[in-house]
């Protein structure tokens, strides 16, 4: 921009005073230790392209009536740093970084600062570091500002071979295109409504056809509708009935429960250890079988258990048969004797 002319008629002063050898009588200079020597070193002496005789450096920084930080454009204690500070502060610059790690000079730890790493930042670089018109100085400000207020940012914009007028240029393009296929389309989509297209046709049978089934899905909607109202009432139906069921299979749980109770009380005596008393009356007695009655008496429970007849077969012979056949043995063979000894006589 035209503001930015000034940067160069600030560095145009600075240099005068300095000619090559040769051209004049002067030296190429007079020894100065640029950015070491000020009004505080050299007593009654004011350095030359120094701001003031103050004794420190001078930076830029403003803030608004909040006390909120509106300008920081970093140090400026020479002339030729003061005109490109004020030039920034024109301009419009937020922030401004000076960097330049090579110089150590008086003021070193003011030009050594760490740049930001999260802001993107453009370089520029103009002659007088210190005050010395032959060391450059660089300066960092935010590339978005550069962008926006310098005429090289400005022109690098309008420039169609950035990337971002590509992209722009291609996105025209594409909306030109977008706009003819749209064209297409609303052509396409007011020949859709023609009447007497097949696809009108056909959509318009296709309405009518959905016309006549609405109506015949009404009628058995209907007819499903009076159905679901009797099997809803057959349901209700129903549920009642379960529930009379339901009490009487309740109530027969309870009476089946009582009786297993007393059912399973009887089978417990059942199986139970008895005492029992057992009496027998022998009627008949006979060589093969007995006949007889006989009582029996639970002296567990304090009851008659059983009584009746009853019929015992006899298999084998009694301890009382084998002893009465030995002993009618023995007498048959003492008679045999005896008849032997009366036939003697």
């Amino acid at each position: 921009m035209k503001k930015l002319f000034g940067i160069f008629v600030v560095l145009l002063v600075s240099k005068i005073g300095y000619t090559d050898p040769g051209v004049g009588t002067e030296p190429l200079n007079a020894g100065w230790n640029f950015g070491n020597i000020t009004q505080g070193s050299v007593a009654n002496s004011l350095v030359l392209n120094s701001l003031s005789d103050n004794y420190g450096i001078s930076q830029f920084n403003t803030t608004n009536t909040n006390g909120k930080a509106t300008q920081v454009l970093g140090s400026n204690d020479y002339v030729q740093e003061a005109g490109v500070t004020n030039m920034l502060a024109i301009e419009g610059y937020s922030n401004a970084y000076t960097y330049d790690p090579q110089y150590t000079g008086l003021y070193a730890s003011a030009y050594n600062q760490p740049l930001p790493t999260n802001v993107p930042l453009t370089e520029l670089s103009f002659m007088g570091l210190a005050g010395n018109p032959n060391a450059i100085e660089n300066i960092y400000v935010p590339t978005a500002q550069y962008n926006e207020l310098s005429v090289q940012g400005v022109n690098g914009m309008l420039d169609p071979n950035t990337t971002l007028n590509q992209t722009v240029n291609g996105n025209t393009t594409a909306i030109a295109n977008e706009t003819v296929r749209a064209e297409g389309a609303e052509t396409s989509i007011n020949n859709m409504s023609n009447p007497n297209t097949v696809l009108n046709r056909t959509v318009n049978g296709n309405t009518v056809a959905i016309a006549n089934e609405t109506v015949r899905a009404e009628t058995v909607e209907t007819s499903l509708a009076t159905g679901l109202n009797q099997t809803n009432a057959q349901v209700n139906t129903n549920t009642a009935n379960i529930g009379a069921l339901n009490t009487g299979l309740n109530n027969e749980t309870l009476r089946a429960q009582g009786a297993e109770s007393g059912l399973q009380n009887q089978i417990n005596q059942v199986e139970k250890v008895k005492v029992m008393a057992d009496m027998t009356v022998r009627i008949l007695d006979e060589k093969k079988y007995t006949v007889g009655f006989f009582d029996m008496w639970d002296g567990t429970n304090n009851r008659n258990f059983a009584f009746g007849a009853r019929l015992t077969y006899k298999l084998g012979k009694s301890y009382e048969e084998r002893l009465v056949e030995k002993q009618q043995k023995q007498i048959e063979d003492l008679q045999r004797v005896l008849r032997k000894i009366a036939d003697e006589k």
